[in-house]
């Protein structure tokens, strides 16, 4: 009896290790706080949901969709500065990454590009920041690598490009954006190439006079409008 029940005994302890062995503890991911953040922001919970991006880059600081959550919703509270280091942040890794779970992103619900998404963010950043150069710049290489660089409302419809968490926003608004920019650094030529491509028929203006140049600027205003 003594032997049968020190087996037993042994049997138990083997399946005890075995069933808490298999119980592992359940943490959310990088990915899985992103991911409710991005929730958070549909719902215009911007505050709450730049909380669960910070928690997603303090778990994974190399995790490139936390950084450009952190953009956007920065952004939202208004707070551009801060906006701006995370889309660079965002965009330098998102460059350097090759990782599979990052790529992963790519074939998501809704699938989106931390990559375009950080170019676009820093396009309207830098804006905002009336910093029209780097603006320029930033969006420039977005319309080239989202495939919109020669979209034209006259040949178009809709832009290769919208942002995978507001569909409203897209390549439209880079390229107005792209177009303001110019007329501040007062490149007018190019600021109506681009307000032209958002019309479905080209405007002209004289840049010789200062009634052509109020005329691009009140066109460049009514074209935001239109977005």
């Amino acid at each position: 009896m003594k032997k049968i029940s020190k087996i037993s005994f042994i049997l138990l302890m083997v399946l005890f290790f075995i069933a808490t062995g298999c119980r592992k503890r359940v943490t959310a991911t990088d990915a899985d706080m992103s991911e409710y953040g991005w929730v958070l922001y549909a719902e215009g919970k911007f505050l709450e949901s730049n909380e669960w991006f910070i928690s997603a880059v303090a778990r994974d600081t190399t995790y490139k969709d936390g950084y450009n959550g952190q953009g956007w919703t920065y952004g939202k509270l208004g707070e551009v500065d801060s906006s701006i280091v995370r889309f660079e942040k965002g965009l330098a890794k998102a460059l350097a990454d090759t990782t599979w779970d990052d790529q992963k992103l790519l074939f998501s619900d809704p699938s989106h590009d931390p990559a375009k998404e950080c170019r676009a963010g820093l396009t309207l950043a830098y804006h905002a920041q009336s910093s029209y150069g780097k603006a320029i710049e930033n969006g420039l290489k977005f319309l080239q690598s989202a495939k919109d660089e020669t979209y034209n409302a006259s040949t178009t419809s809709t832009p290769q490009w919208s942002f995978s968490r507001d569909e409203k926003l897209n390549s439209r608004h880079i390229i107005w954006t792209v177009s303001s920019s110019y007329f501040s650094e007062g490149k007018y030529s190019e600021s109506q190439e681009y307000a032209n491509k958002l019309n479905v028929i080209d405007s002209t203006f004289d840049f010789s006079t200062t009634l052509g140049i109020q005329k691009l600027a009140a066109e460049i205003s009514r074209l935001r409008t239109t977005l």
